[in-house]
């Protein structure tokens, strides 16, 4: 169902225990996913949290109060048909990394990026046996194809809610380092983003502030707290 420009139609937002999941009701009836799928979610607190999406809606419903709703329509519509795409997608990531690519202009900046960059890429390569190369400067280099596939087999292991967090922190974030990272627990949101943000934090240092810079900040910020709020609800029984 589309929520935009759409009138609060129900009076009561619930949810109940069904045989492959948790389905979450308004009043008392079940609700589908915009592509018409059984909106059914894996753990009693997710359902419970997105059912609190719905209840606190007033005459008119904003989907911008909703993150949690769609983080789950983008599951059960997108995520679960496409999967052999998104993957693919976050290969691509992979491939060219954003931690991968060192400043060649700056050396405290360099110091400053391996500083937090590089512990991140030491766990992933602990973890998963899996290692990238870096280098400076932004001209492409080709990761090992064993590490590639390696990390392919690490996201094919992932359910969909968890694969749909994992391209919501990556495309947030730029690097699908720091999403894997996340995904296992490794690092924290706020430790996350900051991760991010490194070179707009060195840019602010030394330039200043710019208002439009930290909304969009900030904004990217509220998006990563979502989303792993969403995976923290997923894995919640």
């Amino acid at each position: 169902m589309s929520l935009t420009n759409q009138k609060k139609f129900y009076e009561i937002s619930s949810y109940e225990f069904v045989d492959n999941g948790f389905a979450v009701t308004l009043d008392g009836k079940s609700i589908s996913t915009q592509a018409g799928m059984p909106f059914i979610l894996p753990s009693e607190s997710l359902a419970a949290a997105v059912a609190k999406e719905w209840e606190i809606q007033s005459i008119n419903i904003q989907p911008n109060t909703m993150p949690l709703t769609a983080l789950c329509y983008t599951t059960l519509d997108i995520v679960s048909v496409q999967r052999k795409k998104i993957i693919e997608q976050l290969l691509q990531y992979a491939e060219t990394d954003l931690l991968c690519y060192r400043s060649d202009n700056s050396k405290e900046l360099h110091e400053f990026q391996n500083t937090y960059w590089q512990p991140l890429l030491n766990w992933v390569h602990e973890t998963y046996s899996a290692q990238l190369r870096i280098t400076k400067g932004i001209i492409p280099i080709k990761q090992p194809h064993k590490t590639i596939t390696k990390l392919r087999h690490v996201i094919e292991d992932l359910n969909d809610f968890q694969l749909t967090t994992l391209i919501s922190i990556t495309k947030i974030s730029g690097s699908f380092i720091i999403g894997l990272c996340v995904i296992g627990e490794h690092i924290s949101a706020d430790d996350a983003f900051f991760a991010s943000q490194l070179d707009e934090v060195w840019q602010r240092k030394k330039w200043g502030v710019d208002t439009e810079d930290m909304k969009r900040s900030d904004f990217l910020h509220t998006e990563l707290l979502e989303a792993v709020r969403f995976l923290g609800l997923v894995r919640c029984n």
